[in-house]
């Protein structure tokens, strides 16, 4: 066969030839996991309160209330401490549960929990701690759930204030508290992973405690709301923009989406992403937060630093909690805890 040169060879027309562009459709999702797909078909329609009520931090927060949770001993599992790191001159009190392995002999290694809730919502019982667990089974690690404050009654910087101060607490008061200091992960589920990574920005921004490492399981990041996937993530039953702006306008009133946020806010803003801790980042390609996750972690690389980014496909916001049985949720289970186990056993 002779060989064309480049100048004819031409497959499908190729040459000059651009696709058409086409309209983008508002519900023009990536496609759904089957069993995503199938949770939703059956429980798409079960919504809260509306986002845009004048009650609906109430109402949700009772309703929350009045749910069934998971144990957080897990049967046992955990010996449970619920302590109060005390006020001092610039800051209030912070409530923590400290949940040690009943099994541990001597020291462990530990993680500052920051549950999730829209910045407003859950506790330190609730809001993905039973997942944290489910994340460090086998691992022994100690985990310390931080309480801390929730807007509207308390914006930025109060809720990121707390969850530095619990890190730096954790580390001053390792040897009572049982745990290595040099072995201190931050962790946080969605708005609490986001003041997860504000706390690890504002603890290397600061020449703060060591921190081994920290993950953020769909994080909230970034205030403006404007990526793509901000804005093709629709659909009954899924995480969208007008719910999670919600939770912006408490944490930082009138300045969100403004030209003046601290990346101590929205992570998203920070300009300097050098002196960060191991990050291992994860999220749903049907996530609202699946584009600033993945710019984050393309920061960091561009900073030269050491981050782990996993895009879970066809799985959506809290997919742990919707499907836990499914094949992603096992994958992931597995990828995270070989990071955690990693990312412990250097030097």
């Amino acid at each position: 066969m002779t060989p064309q040169s480049n100048a004819s060879f031409s497959p499908r027309g190729l040459t000059n030839v651009r696709r058409p562009a086409r309209p983008h459709a508002s519900n023009d999702q990536p496609p759904l996991h089957p069993e995503a797909a199938a949770y939703l078909a059956r429980h798409g329609d079960e919504t809260g309160p509306p986002t845009d009520g004048p009650d609906y931090v109430v109402e949700t927060r009772r309703r929350l209330r009045a749910q069934e949770h998971p144990d957080p001993s897990r049967g046992g599992e955990y010996e449970l401490r619920d302590l109060t790191i005390p006020a001092n001159a610039e800051q209030p009190a912070v409530d923590v549960l400290v949940c040690r392995p009943a099994a541990a002999r001597g020291d462990t290694a530990a993680m500052v929990f920051i549950h999730g809730g829209a910045f407003m919502f859950h506790d330190r019982f609730t809001g993905g701690l039973d997942l944290a667990q489910r994340w460090v089974a086998g691992l022994g690690l100690t985990i310390v759930s931080v309480e801390y404050r929730q807007p509207p009654e308390h914006p930025h910087p109060a809720p990121v204030l707390d969850c530095v101060r619990a890190l730096t607490w954790l580390h001053d008061n390792a040897a009572s508290l049982g745990v290595t200091a040099s072995k201190i992960f931050v962790a946080g589920i969605s708005a609490g992973a986001g003041l997860a990574a504000a706390t690890v920005l504002a603890n290397a921004d600061g020449s703060g405690v060591p921190v081994r490492g920290a993950l953020l399981h769909a994080p909230m990041l970034d205030d403006r709301c404007r990526t793509p996937s901000m804005n093709q993530i629709t659909g009954s039953g899924l995480l969208t923009a007008p719910s999670v702006l919600v939770g912006w306008n408490a944490l930082l009133e009138t300045r969100a989406g403004g030209d003046v946020v601290s990346p101590y806010a929205a992570p998203a803003r920070a300009d300097r992403f050098d002196g960060l801790p191991p990050l291992f980042l994860e999220v749903g390609s049907v996530d609202v937060f699946r584009d600033e996750t993945t710019a984050f972690a393309t920061n960091v690389w561009a900073a030269g630093g050491d981050a782990e980014l996993h895009v879970w496909p066809g799985v959506t916001h809290g997919f742990e909690a919707l499907i836990p049985q499914s094949d992603v949720t096992a994958t992931a289970d597995g990828v995270r805890r070989r990071w955690l186990h990693h990312v412990l056993d250097r030097d």
